[in-house]
This record gives C-alpha cells, structure tokens and sequence, in this order.
C-alpha cells in the first residue's frame, strides 16, 4: 500500500467513514482524477466500496488498516484467516 492509497483511507476515515472524489481531492489536494485512480485502487484491495450515491465509504478491513497504520503496526504480513478474525473480533464489539 502506498502512502497516498494510506492517505485517502485516513481522509475518508476523517470525514466520517464515507467521501465523495470531490471531498477527498479537496482534503488531501489531490487533483480529482488522482485521487479517483486512487480510490478505485483501493476498491479493488476490498478496503474501500462505493455506495449507491457514488460515495466511498470504508469497508470492515479497509477500518482494520487504519487502525492498525495508526497505531505504527504494519498490515503486509497480514494472512486472511488474521482479517477474518479481526473483522469478527471488530464487528462483535460494536454490537
């Protein structure tokens, strides 16, 4: 992951877990087309889906990077059975 693809996931993470291209582009400067190559990069990883009002909004994993980028953890080493715990370890606490 890039430090760009970190920076859209921390903006869209700021602006309440969903952000239109014109939102994120205005807040990280990026010009709109980057940062929709961006954020279609990061549709593909599954850390960000686009909703029906062509948002972007964080995905269960996509909130797992952050948090774990934020606390200087590194997620590369990352296997799916780990994201899939997280994610149900992430999902119980918040019920």
């Amino acid at each position: 992951m890039t430090s760009r693809e970190l920076e859209i996931l921390n903006t869209i993470e700021q602006l309440g877990g969903q952000a239109s291209r014109r939102a994120i582009s205005k807040k990280t400067g990026l010009s709109l087309d980057y940062s929709q190559v961006l954020s279609q990069a990061l549709l593909r990883q599954h850390l960000l889906a686009q909703t029906a009002s062509r948002l972007f909004a964080l995905t269960a994993q996509g909130r797992l990077v952050v948090e774990r980028r934020s606390k200087g953890r590194e997620t590369a080493g990352l296997g799916l059975a780990e994201v899939s715990r997280l994610i149900n370890r992430c999902s119980i606490n918040s019920k």
